[in-house]
């Protein structure tokens, strides 16, 4: 009975020893990106995403207050597009925004924030330049049977709890999270960043079917 009451005992201690305890990455949040629509023609390329960030949006390792956008990208552009704006349809819904162009990544970006995020399949969109519109459809990206966000935020924080704990080790929120969705072709992943409060970012590349982490790297 003594020997059952030991191998019992071994078994739990070994089974405890093989838990991990992990961060709820989700309560510092200060970036989630949720879907992507995209329309590609001969003239331009035009990506919608629909996202949650802070604002003011800064790489400090705390979440200021969360706010809905709806974010342009329009490229592979084969005109000037120094004077551009986009109008978006969906449901009962128009919105309007300016292109401005970034010199950090070469894109114009028209970023709109709204106070509840689309969910349809399409939306229509307008581009005028220089006295000139085009009307096209943007679609969504196909997802289907991808996990979720907060699966893969999960799965960074099991398989990289002892650096998490680490950053936590100061006490107080000192880290924060960004997820964003990416589709290309029929393939989806997750983008995972943790940001300390010195503006360390940690970042991961996971499989958006089987949560695997592909790569990673560390932005100082």
């Amino acid at each position: 009975m003594k020997k059952i009451i030991l191998i019992l005992v071994c078994v739990f201690a070994a089974m405890l020893s093989s838990c991990k305890n992990t961060v709820n990455l989700e309560m510092y949040l200060s970036e989630v990106r949720h879907s992507v629509y995209k329309y590609q023609g001969e003239d331009y390329t035009v990506t919608v995403y629909l996202e949650e960030k802070e604002s003011p949006y800064l790489s400090d390792g705390f979440v200021s207050e969360m706010k809905k956008y709806v974010t342009i990208k329009i490229e592979d552009y084969k005109s000037s597009l120094s004077d551009a704006s986009i109008k978006l349809a969906y449901g009962d819904t128009e919105i309007l925004g300016k292109f401005e162009y970034s010199p950090l990544n070469g894109k114009f970006t028209a970023q709109i924030e709204v106070s509840t995020l689309p969910s349809e399949s399409e939306m229509t969109a307008t581009v005028k330049n220089e006295g000139e519109e085009k009307s096209f459809i943007l679609t969504k990206l196909n997802s289907s049977g991808k996990i979720s966000y907060q699966t893969a935020l999960d799965k960074v924080a099991y398989a990289k709890s002892d650096e998490i704990e680490k950053a936590l080790s100061g006490g107080g929120t000192s880290i924060e999270t960004r997820v964003r969705i990416i589709s290309e072709g029929e393939s989806v992943y997750y983008y995972v960043a943790i940001i300390d409060k010195t503006g360390k970012e940690s970042a991961y590349l996971v499989d958006g079917y089987s949560g695997e982490i592909l790569a990673e790297k560390t932005i100082s």
